[in-house]
C-alpha cells in the first residue's frame, strides 16, 4: 500500500487545513507518548501560521488516492547562523571551511514532521524522512538538525536509525529535548 498508494509532494496553500488537522492530531498523541505535560508550539499554529510555513518553508506531504493526508514535515533551509544552537555552528564552520555567515547554508532543519497516529510504524515516515532527504542533498545541505522529546524513545531510535546523533539536551520547554545532528 505504502510505495503504490501515496504521493510525496511539496504542500501547497489549499493543504493548509489539512497540515493543521495532521499536525495537531499527530502532535497530540506524541507529547502523550513523550509525557510533555508544557504546551507543544506546534500545537497552538492557527491556519494563517501554517499557511506562511508553507509559503516560506519547503513542505513535504504525503497523500493518499482519496486525497487525505497521511504526514508531513517541514524543512527550514537555509539556517540563519543565529538561529542554530552553537554546537550546530561549530559543526557547520567545520564542515564549510569559510565564514559563518556562508556556512549557514549548508545547514537545514528537519520540523513539524507527523504522520497520522493510525499509519505510526507503517512504513509512512521512512518514505517522508528520505523525501525530505533526498529534497536537502539535492539542495547542498550538508547537516540536517532537529529536536525531540528523549523521552519518546521510539522516536529516537527512528532518527538514530537514519544517522541522527545525538548533539545536546536542554529543558528549557518544560521536558528533556534532545537536539540531533545527521551530516549528510
Amino acid at each position: 500500500m505504502i510505495n503504490a498508494d501515496l504521493l510525496i509532494r511539496q504542500a501547497n496553500i489549499k493543504d493548509a487545513e489539512q497540515v493543521m488537522a495532521l499536525i495537531r492530531r499527530a502532535m497530540t498523541v506524541y507529547a502523550h507518548n513523550s509525557k510533555i505535560e508544557s504546551s507543544l508550539e506546534s500545537l497552538t499554529e492557527t491556519i494563517h501560521d501554517i499557511k506562511q510555513g508553507i509559503i516560506d518553508n519547503y513542505v513535504l506531504v504525503a497523500e493518499n488516492r482519496d486525497g487525505d493526508l497521511a504526514g508531513t514535515v517541514k524543512l527550514l533551509l537555509p539556517v540563519s547562523m543565529d538561529d542554530l544552537p552553537d554546537v550546530a555552528q561549530e559543526q557547520i564552520t567545520d564542515i564549510a571551511d569559510c565564514n559563518k555567515r556562508q556556512s549557514a547554508a549548508y545547514a537545514a532543519w528537519f520540523t513539524r514532521f507527523a504522520v497520522i497516529p493510525e499509519l505510526h510504524a507503517s512504513g509512512v515516515g521512512k518514505l517522508i524522512y528520505q523525501a525530505a532527504e533526498d529534497y536537502l542533498v539535492s539542495q547542498g545541505i550538508s547537516i540536517i538538525m532537529l529536536h525531540t522529546a528523549n523521552t519518546n524513545r521510539r522516536l529516537v531510535n527512528f532518527y538514530q536509525a537514519r544517522g541522527f546523533i545525538l548533539a545536546e539536551t536542554d529543558n528549557s520547554r518544560g521536558y528533556e529535548r534532545g537536539l540531533y545532528i545527521k551530516h549528510l
